[in-house]
């Protein structure tokens, strides 16, 4: 597919155009302002799904760059504008777990530090509950971010993890059971 075809598709992308210049002078791209705001406007949960894999703010923000720049060079594979959300959470779960696998020798170096950390506050302002979905077992902590934090539905969720939809059930289930449990013990 030429780069006429595959901005043709995108939003102000018709070849009749004249081209609109930008900053610096710069010829405006169309296709580049679309994915700019695309980004823009899942930054943060792209940023939360590559966390909560991950456990790290750091290796978060590696993969989220990772996942901006991967997008980009791979645009024209991008099918459907109205699924960007899910094509962008695909690509940063599996730049997530990329990094995951490389690290698997390595010690964080926040393990190695004996002095307990600082609360931190959650994505809301409150202490607690998203230090307890941090606290969850690898499997469940993605699930339970983009279905609550990110509002997505059991069938994305299911695509951008590689699930089928009753495992993401099974475990949303079994995360809401460890919360309560954790939550329960904190009470007492």
């Amino acid at each position: 597919m030429s780069a006429a075809a595959v901005i043709s598709r995108f939003p102000g992308g018709s070849r009749e155009e004249a081209p609109v210049r930008g900053r610096a002078g710069q010829d405006a791209d169309p296709r580049r302002d679309w994915f700019c705001a695309q980004i823009e406007a899942n930054k943060t949960a792209m940023f939360r799904l590559a966390r909560s894999i991950l456990r790290s703010d750091a290796d978060a923000e590696d993969a989220v760059s990772e996942a901006v720049l991967r997008s980009f060079v791979h645009l024209d594979g991008l099918r459907k504008q109205n699924s960007v959300k899910s094509w962008l959470m695909r690509i940063t779960a599996n730049e997530s777990y990329r990094i995951l696998y490389r690290r698997q020798d390595t010690v964080p170096l926040e393990e190695l530090t004996r002095e307990p950390a600082a609360p931190r506050r959650d994505m809301d302002g409150e202490i607690g509950l998203w230090d307890h979905v941090k606290a969850l077992p690898d499997g469940l902590r993605a699930p339970v971010t983009l279905f609550y934090y990110e509002e997505l539905p059991i069938s994305e969720i299911a695509d951008i993890l590689a699930l089928t939809p009753g495992a993401v059930k099974t475990r949303l289930s079994r995360a809401r059971v460890l919360l309560w449990m954790r939550l329960e013990q904190e009470d007492e």
